[in-house]
């Protein structure tokens, strides 16, 4: 056995390992695993683009037309069933009355 007093280093425990934010000059860990080192790569590089540009409404409505000509997902169960959308009509003479709590409602019994 050596002696400590030459190499101090040795004096003091090891530091225990990070469990939270960052902190004291360490780093906490991230992209420990080679899947999630990977994602992170895939995930910043495919939204660069996307996150450089400052008109956000413009970069999302450049796919719309594409969207609309091959869809992926709900419009795709519809395409047999209903190849034109049909919404619900809103009433402009809805009476607003009606959509108070029946709490709220005079009582016109008396």
């Amino acid at each position: 056995m050596q002696n400590n007093t030459k190499r101090p280093q040795f004096r003091k425990p090891a530091e225990m390992p990070m469990s939270g934010p960052s902190a004291g000059g360490r780093l906490a860990q991230s992209g420990g695993t080679l899947h999630s080192y990977i994602a992170q790569q895939l995930g910043t590089s495919k939204n660069k683009d996307f996150l450089e540009d400052e008109d956000v409404r413009a970069s999302i409505l450049k796919h719309a037309e594409e969207a609309e000509k091959n869809p992926m997902y709900v419009a795709k169960a519809y395409m047999k069933t209903q190849p034109k959308p049909i919404f619900q009509e809103q009433d402009e003479e809805e009476n607003e009355e009606d959509d108070e709590p029946v709490s709220k409602c005079l009582n016109l019994d008396d």
